[in-house]
């Protein structure tokens, strides 16, 4: 899944381990037969998964990203990014 995550998005052989990271984060959102029909976000974090589900996003998906911290009024604010990865809630800094 990940090698064809990569060659859909065009996007190089070296971000192989990112493709990993995230087809390994969208299979725990789906449900399992060896978990009974439950996903693996609803068995760990006690989550509901249809609501977890929708802010998966395809892996190399094009996006603006928006840069809040330029304050110089002539500069550009915005960039072209693609989505390579997730980051959780639950594991940032508070």
């Amino acid at each position: 899944m990940s090698r064809t995550g990569l060659i859909a998005a065009g996007l190089p052989k070296g971000l192989q381990n990112k493709a990993f990271d995230s087809v390994a984060y969208t299979k725990n959102q789906l449900p399992h037969k060896a978990l009974e029909g439950k996903t693996s976000i609803k068995m760990i974090l006690a989550k509901d998964p249809v609501n977890e589900r929708k802010n998966l996003h395809l892996f190399g998906q094009k996006v603006t990203f928006y840069n809040y911290e330029v304050k110089d009024k002539l500069s550009a604010r915005s960039y072209k990014a693609r989505i390579i990865g997730y980051i959780r809630k639950e594991f940032l800094a508070s």
